[in-house]
Formats: C-alpha cells, structure tokens, sequence
C-alpha cells in the first residue's frame, strides 16, 4: 500500500464523527509547499554566507527570513485550527448519479478549498458558511460518505494546511433508474396505461425530455447532474405527461432478477414524481397507498433502496 494512502487511513481514523467535526491540532496537518522549501533554501545560502564572511546585515536578514517562516507556519495553521465542519445534508439519488453534499463552518475565513472523495479541489465562498458539493452514489441501499479534505495556503503561500475528514451519518442510493415500456400496475391504472408509458419513453408528451432553469423548492431528483458539472448551471428535467389515472406499482408484475426489477420501478416513480403523478406500490410485504406528496415519493423510493436488506419501510 502506498504511503499517502496509509497515511489518508490513519488520518480517517482521527478525524471521525456523525455529523460534525472540530478541527484541532489532532487532525490539522501542515507542510511547507515548493515556495516555503525554497524560503527554506534561501536562508540557508543567506545563514552560510553570513557566516563566512562575518556579515552582520546578512545574519539580520537570515534571522528574519527564519522568523517568516514561522509566523507563515503559526498563521496558516491558524487559518483552520478552532473550526467546526458540520454536515448538513446528503440528498439521495440513483446509483452512478450525483448526490448532492452540504457542509457549514463557521467564519469561513479566505482561500478555503474542499475536495470529496478524489474529485477536483473547489474554492469554499468566502462569504457563505455553507458549501454544496457532489459525490457520486455508488450502490444501492445505505453507503458511506467519502472523505472529505480542507486546505489552505494562506495567508503566505509558504505552507499548506489541510484535513482529512470522515463523516459516518449514513447515504442512501436509490436503484439506477431502467427505462422500460411496460407499467406494472396491480390496479387502479387507467385503460392508457400503455399509452401513458408509451408517451414516458418516446416523448410524445408535451413536457418530455425538456430542461428548465430549476426552480427553488423542486425535488432534487429531477436536477440535471450532468448539465450542472458541465455548466455550472441548475437545470431541472421534465418529462411527457402520462394518463390521468393512479398507479400502483407492483414488484411481483415484473420477471427477472431483483435489482433489474427494482431500477425498473424507480424509473416509473420517478416519472410519476415529475409529473406528479398519484402513486402506490406493493413490494413484497410492503404496500404504499396512493398519494402525490414529495414525501410519499421519497418512501417508496427509500423503500425501493433498502429493499432486501433488512428494513421495513412500510
């Protein structure tokens, strides 16, 4: 195993908690950056020179490059030292999709960088104390969050300094949404039930496929991830409207295995969330009666999630 990653492992296991973390000297690590090591170098050429030839002004200005050197150290470290990460939230999304990640810190002081899991570094605003961030959801059913580092090399530049952090709140990933043309309905689906989902599938809808500037107060699940990581900017998905008539998904009206069943009825909540559709499910033990509240979406879906793995959710 590599030394940074061993490294990374130990600096986890010091800097663990469920929803939030302070930052002291037990988790804030710091190094000198090429410029500091060149600082470093430079008062070693300036000490030997001055030694050599018994300058005086030479020592002066060795002695205060050293003494720069450790202010940058106290200072950078104090950029972090006596903070306090708290994690927000963590929104559920399909496997393979983004989740989106909220962390607050409190006087967030400049130059401030977060990078989750091995993504890019992003610049924490300076004048907002929360920071939105992505992970990808990496399976179905509960997962743990990657670690999370913050860094800075201010005020100097001469040293960075930076911490691993691991929150355990648990994630949940929902199953990959699979397109299909069949609606399982156990009932009360409409006589166009084919039709409706013929019109989910193949856009003959009025609203399919279509983006929109996404609006405050809209389920994170219809965010356009993908368009958000290339523009930077929120678009929310919209899709064709099915029938009128209410659904009630069943898991057993489906053949093949388990998780193709499950990512085919999260496709179909899915849809039925967009649109708003009133929607029901039987799985297994479970039932959900009809309703078209965004809670009653996020418990089938969460239903859908943990499904074999031991949780009721009815």
């Amino acid at each position: 195993m590599k030394l940074a990653q061993r490294f990374q492992r130990w600096a986890v296991r010091r800097s663990t908690a469920e929803h939030q973390i302070a930052l002291t000297h037990r988790n804030l690590y710091i190094v000198p950056t090429v410029v500091g090591f060149f600082w470093l170098a430079v008062f070693g050429l300036v000490w030997v020179g001055a030694a050599n030839y018994d300058n005086n002004p030479a020592r002066f200005l060795a002695w205060w490059l050293l003494s720069v050197f450790f202010v940058a150290m106290w200072k950078t470290h104090r950029q972090l030292q006596g903070a306090k990460v708290r994690l927000l939230s963590v929104s559920e999304a399909p496997v393979d999709e983004f989740a989106l990640v909220k962390l607050q810190l409190e006087d967030v002081p400049h130059g401030i960088e977060v990078q989750i899991d091995h993504g890019e570094w992003q610049r924490w605003p300076s004048q907002q104390s929360v920071f939105s961030g992505q992970v990808t959801v990496p399976q179905r059913g509960y997962y743990a969050l990657p670690p999370i580092k913050l860094r800075t090399q201010l005020p100097f530049g001469l040293f960075r300094c930076w911490t691993v952090l691991r929150f355990t709140k648990p994630c949940i990933g929902y199953p990959a949404p699979l397109a299909s043309v069949y609606l399982p309905c156990s009932q009360h689906a409409s006589d166009d039930a084919e039709q409706a989902s013929r019109q989910v599938i193949h856009g003959s809808g009025e609203d399919f496929n279509e983006l929109r500037a996404y609006q405050p107060g809209e389920p994170l699940s219809r965010v356009d991830w993908k368009a958000l990581a290339k523009t930077q900017q929120w678009f929310s998905k919209h899709y064709g409207s099915p029938s009128a008539g209410a659904w009630i998904l069943d898991f057993d009206r489906l053949s093949g295995q388990a998780e193709q069943r499950l990512s085919v009825l999260c496709f179909w909540v899915l849809a039925a969330q967009a649109s708003q559709q009133a929607l029901g499910l039987r799985l297994g033990p479970q039932y959900f009666d009809l309703a078209n509240s965004e809670l009653h979406y996020r418990q089938i879906l969460k239903a859908l999630a943990l499904y074999g793995m031991g949780e009721s959710n009815g």
